[in-house]
């Protein structure tokens, strides 16, 4: 009986500090998800100077005037950008599809064991590339057509047109903002660098380099060739909206042959 006691306490304790040991593997879990959350927030936050973009409901209180000024300089900011930022999606989409289906071709008919992985390796990045386009794909891709397709008969429609030509150029400039940050540059070399290491592991070190190379190359092209025009237009927008002026806020680089100063002759003048 005083065994059989002894055994019912002992699984008692034990079920009660497994299930103390679950709850703080859960607590700490959280606060895991918690803090990465956090820094994703922070890290992917486009961190944009000036203010953020208006709400269709602060818009309803300009008048009318107001909000076709703003819309005019908005669409014609988009669809400045919208040629740069379609080439960029679509063909970097083409190149991460392109790469993930030939990977899957080659892999499926190779018959080298190391030609194989790294085919499935250069498929799997192709495949993470494109699932990255696809779930974030680029604001401003499209120009000003979703702000123009939008109702514009009442005067909360264009309000709802403001905020969404705001939301999308101001997108569009955090993107263009995130590509000379750290982020994205040592993500790109984590991931191909984690890919190359499966290769080193099976002492395939002349395709581990290939792999991580050629693959961190067109990362870091990629995110390079982002879009940097819509962080400027922003930043022109917004100088609009304070101040009523609608020309750039740094001069354009100008060339030209004019007279040589304080001699005789002409030379050849660059402004910048």
């Amino acid at each position: 009986m005083r065994t059989e006691t002894s055994a019912a306490h002992r699984r008692r304790r034990a079920a009660a500090l497994l299930i103390s040991g679950a709850l703080l593997t859960l607590l700490q879990g959280c606060a895991v998800m918690r803090d990465t959350a956090q820094f994703a927030r922070e890290a992917f936050d486009p961190g944009v100077p000036g203010p953020q973009p208006i709400s269709a409901d602060a818009a309803a209180q300009l008048s009318d005037e107001q909000i076709i000024r703003r819309l005019e300089v908005l669409t014609r900011s988009l669809e400045d950008n919208r040629t740069h930022a379609a080439w960029w999606y679509y063909g970097f989409l083409t190149v991460n599809a392109g790469g993930m289906v030939a990977g899957a071709t080659t892999a499926a008919f190779e018959e080298d064991a190391d030609s194989q992985v790294f085919d499935i390796l250069n498929a799997s990045l192709g495949l993470i590339g494109t699932g990255y386009l696809l779930g974030a794909p680029l604001p401003g891709r499209c120009g000003a057509t979703p702000v123009v397709e939008m109702p514009f008969d009442t005067h909360a429609q264009r309000a709802a047109q403001l905020a969404a030509a705001e939301e999308i150029l101001y997108d569009a400039a955090g993107r263009a903002r995130q590509r000379t940050g750290w982020l994205l540059h040592v993500g790109n070399l984590v991931l191909n660098g984690a890919a190359a290491s499966v290769l080193l592991a099976r002492e395939a070190y002349d395709k581990a380099a290939l792999l991580f190379f050629v693959n961190s190359s067109i990362g870091a092209a990629q995110i390079l060739l982002t879009p940097w025009e819509p962080l400027t237009a922003w930043e022109d927008y917004r100088r609009f909206v304070d101040t009523g002026a609608t020309q750039p806020t740094a001069a354009q680089p100008t060339i030209g042959i004019g007279p040589l100063p304080g001699a005789h002759g002409l030379a050849v003048n660059v402004a910048f």
